[in-house]
């Protein structure tokens, strides 16, 4: 059971490459029924923001949220402290080794990632079992790296090509507010089977952020998984540049200045009446599936939380948290609310009923 908890963010690759029939035909499918596949098989928002205070550079904040079936919402802050290992904290799930979402506080490393979309089931040919589990090869460079490529380099070793991400390095070591930005404070990578490419993304962070939101930015993954192939087939919603997340990005990340901002960017959602939503509660940063207008897209699926941190924060050893689907501008989210169908097939055993929590 401890081994399937862990294993939980993998089984949806192993059962594609493993089993042809679970494979989805995107040839036959409409962009809308691409959009929502990909919905329920991809997560997280994230943000780093440089705040510029004129010509300098005053924080650095880093923002994630988790999107998740509401089942997942049981969740779990933890901190591990073993002798003679560096303490790791996360975000994480009850008996679950690893964060999963993933957001990861080491040291002066802050790590975490958004989910890869795949439109190319050819890739799962490269999956073997000769490899080490995604959650493993995690927590191991969370422990031996003490940089942004050092993470990579040993995370990247024994790739099992199962739960492919944008990983996101942030080493704080490397930021110094009302200096210079140094090269190696943002370390981006991308994980396929059979392949893994990192950068230095420092100088793109100089110009004001960086942004993650389940869309490939390096042009040989976006090749391979036919990210590129989808936008033309299918429209530029499907491009890294003009998916609607990116959008909202591009047109609110400037307003970030403080900690009160950086929270409402990682719970905004006003689908109703932002016009780059068009009406769909998840083209936005903090998606809210259970309020889809329509029914047959509806489900008790969103951002199940938002965390961030900053230079200032990670110098206390401290991560900012909320637990729950966004209420910002939206309902809050209470079980009771939701059509007893729509709930009896997600088991929410041991969660409260109404989430309406503060930040942490």
């Amino acid at each position: 059971d401890l081994l399937t908890i862990n294993m939980l963010w993998e089984l949806e690759d192993i059962n594609l490459a493993t089993n042809v029939a679970s494979m989805a035909n995107f040839s036959l499918m409409s962009a809308r029924e691409v959009s929502l596949y990909v919905r329920q098989r991809t997560h997280c928002s994230s943000i780093v923001k440089l705040l510029h205070d004129g010509a300098r550079r005053s924080e650095l904040f880093t923002g994630h949220n988790s999107w998740m079936g509401y089942h997942m919402m049981l969740r779990v802050f933890k901190r591990y402290e073993f002798g003679g290992l560096r303490p790791v904290a996360m975000t994480s799930y009850p008996g679950a080794l690893v964060s999963g979402d993933d957001w990861f506080q080491v040291g002066n490393l802050t790590i975490t990632e958004t989910t890869l979309p795949n439109y190319n089931n050819e890739i799962f040919a490269a999956v073997t079992p000769k490899t080490v589990p995604y959650w493993i090869r995690a927590m191991v460079a969370n422990q031996q790296a003490r940089s942004g490529p050092d993470w990579m380099e040993v995370f990247a070793k024994h790739n099992s090509g199962t739960y492919n991400n944008m990983w996101i390095v942030v080493d704080y070591s490397k930021f110094e507010p009302y200096k210079p930005v140094r090269e190696g404070l943002l370390t981006v990578g991308e994980q396929l089977p059979d392949f893994f490419y990192y950068e230095d993304q420092t100088a793109v962070l100089s110009y004001g952020y960086y942004p993650s939101y389940n869309a490939a930015a390096y042009p040989e993954t976006a090749r391979l998984i036919k990210q590129d192939k989808m936008a033309r087939e299918k429209g530029e919603d499907f491009s890294y540049q003009m998916v609607s997340r990116a959008k909202v990005f591009r047109r609110d990340q400037a307003d970030i200045r403080s900690d009160a901002d950086m929270q409402r960017t990682m719970q905004y959602n006003q689908f109703k009446t932002d016009p780059l939503a068009k009406g769909d509660p998840c083209n936005q940063l903090a998606c809210r599936a259970d309020l889809d207008k329509d029914a047959a897209a509806r489900q008790t699926f969103g951002a199940i939380d938002a965390k961030y941190t900053s230079s200032a924060h990670v110098r206390a050893d401290r991560t900012l948290v909320i637990s729950g689907p966004t209420k910002d501008d939206q309902p809050v989210f209470d079980w009771r609310a939701v059509d007893p169908a729509l709930a009896a097939k997600s088991s929410h055993n041991g969660q409260p009923e109404r989430f309406n929590f503060p930040w942490m």
